[in-house]
């Protein structure tokens, strides 16, 4: 129990008839409240803006992803016939080679009937 002018004081704060220790605290509760609210808010905007930068680079990077993607089937099917052409060609070369040998062994052959 608190006795005194300390319990006096207390009894008109807590007690006092017809005001409330709400009604005196609650303006400065609405204020702690509508602070906390506005930095939700900004804290919400900045988030939500970020949001908007990670998509568009998301996109941006999905675009570039899907270019490079085509660029490189493009690339390994250009390979493909590259490889496919160097085969060609080698054939063509191992042939020519021994049609060439084939020659030339007809015309010893053929120099040393003589």
């Amino acid at each position: 129990m608190i006795y005194g002018p300390r319990r006096h004081w207390l009894a008109r704060v807590f007690f006092c008839p017809g005001v409330s220790i709400l009604a005196k605290v609650m303006p400065q509760c609405y204020l702690q409240i509508m602070e906390l609210l506005e930095q939700l808010e900004s804290q919400v905007e900045a988030l939500l803006a970020r949001l908007d930068r990670l998509k568009a680079e998301n996109a941006k990077i999905s675009a570039e992803y899907a270019a490079l993607a085509a660029e490189n089937e493009a690339l390994d099917m250009n390979n493909q016939k590259l490889r496919e052409a160097l085969e060609n060609e080698e054939k063509l070369r191992t042939e020519a080679l021994n049609r060439i040998d084939a020659l030339l062994r007809r015309i010893q052959e053929h120099n040393s009937v003589e």
